[in-house]
Order: C-alpha cells, then sequence, then structure tokens
C-alpha cells in the first residue's frame, strides 16, 4: 500500500465503544500475494494479538495467530469488508482496555520472511465516568459541579438544604396529630366510656 500509516487518539469513557479503524489498497506489486492482517495491542511492554485475518487466495482464516479470551473475547466485534477492511469494535469499554492499537499488514512475498507496514496506529485512552463520592460530596473526577442551582458540591449548606425540609415536614405532621388528639379530648367533645 502507498498510504501512509494513520495516527490517531481516541478518547472514551468507561462502558462506551471503541472503533477501531483499519483499511487498504495494495500496490500493483502486492496485488495476488498471501497476507495476514493483524491488530495488536501494547500496553506498556506487553503487546497482544487481539485480531487476525489470514488471506489465501484458496482459503480465509480467522483469529489463527490470536489467542484472545476472557472479557475481552466477548466485548470485541468485527466489521470486516473482506479482504480490505478491517474494523474492529471493543464494546463497554474497561480501563484495561487503554492502550496503543497496531492494525498490520504482514505480505508474504517468499523473500526473508515478506514484507511488513503499520496502516492504522491508534492510541486509546479510557476516563472514567463521573460518579459522586458520598463520604465527601465530591465528585470522583475532583472537578466542581453544580447542585440545585448555583450551590457548590463543597459548600457547607447543602446538609441544611436537605435537612430543612424533611424538619419542617416532620413538625408539620406532629401539629397535625397534636390537634387531632386534643380536638377527640377537648370539653365539647364528650368521650363515652364503656
Amino acid at each position: 500500500t502507498s498510504m501512509p500509516e494513520i495516527t490517531n487518539l481516541v478518547k472514551v469513557k468507561e462502558g462506551e465503544s471503541v472503533p477501531l479503524h483499519c483499511s487498504f489498497t495494495f500496490t500493483q506489486n502486492y496485488e495476488h500475494k498471501n497476507f495476514v492482517v493483524y491488530w495488536i495491542k501494547t500496553s506498556g511492554k506487553n503487546s497482544t494479538c487481539v485480531y487476525s485475518y489470514d488471506f489465501e487466495w484458496n482459503s480465509i482464516k480467522r483469529g489463527h495467530h490470536c489467542d484472545v479470551h476472557g472479557h475481552l473475547l466477548d466485548r470485541l466485534s468485527n466489521q470486516t469488508i473482506e479482504p480490505y477492511t478491517h474494523n474492529i469494535t471493543i464494546r463497554a469499554a474497561m480501563e484495561s482496555d487503554s492502550g496503543q492499537y497496531l492494525c498490520a499488514i504482514h505480505v508474504n512475498t517468499n523473500n526473508n520472511g515478506g514484507n511488513w507496514k503499520v496502516i492504522s496506529n491508534i492510541t486509546v485512552s479510557l476516563h472514567k465516568a463521573k460518579t459522586p463520592d458520598l463520604e465527601t460530596n465530591k465528585w470522583a473526577s475532583g472537578s466542581e459541579n453544580s447542585i440545585a442551582g448555583n450551590k457548590s458540591v463543597d459548600d457547607p449548606l447543602i446538609p441544611l438544604y436537605i435537612t430543612l425540609p424533611i424538619l419542617l415536614c416532620l413538625l408539620v405532621a406532629s401539629v397535625v396529630a397534636f390537634m387531632k388528639r386534643t380536638a377527640i379530648t377537648s370539653p365539647g367533645n364528650q368521650l363515652v366510656n364503656y
């Protein structure tokens, strides 16, 4: 292929889908050659093959070079449009999905092990979804957010805003109960004892 390597950064939140795109065409010298397409994930010093596609003119093998298992296998889907587009999607992204994903082609040229070409180089950065921390009344991401108008989550009066309506409801209920009780036992009402 004469296309330059595509480099991209994909930022996703936990639980979202991660689309990884890889498509190519061959130059005339490489048409009618056997090839293998790989998606390889690198994180730190570890590399893992997450997708492979062997193309030979008389057969096709999928996943032959990869040992994908566990939670990633269940979330990985393949949108391959054979033989030159190899898009994959990781559903329900997890923190462990962060890393660099390379889509590479190995063309068998019968000389010195063949030729390699990286088509896509995608870095996936995962951000945790913002969740409230109930103990400190702050958001886990550390950002300042707004609740009920312009009151900041670290406003010391927020417990009062929540507690005051509850106390008022209890007071009204107590007054109503007291008034009913006094209405039953007032001198105008006579209680009959049996």
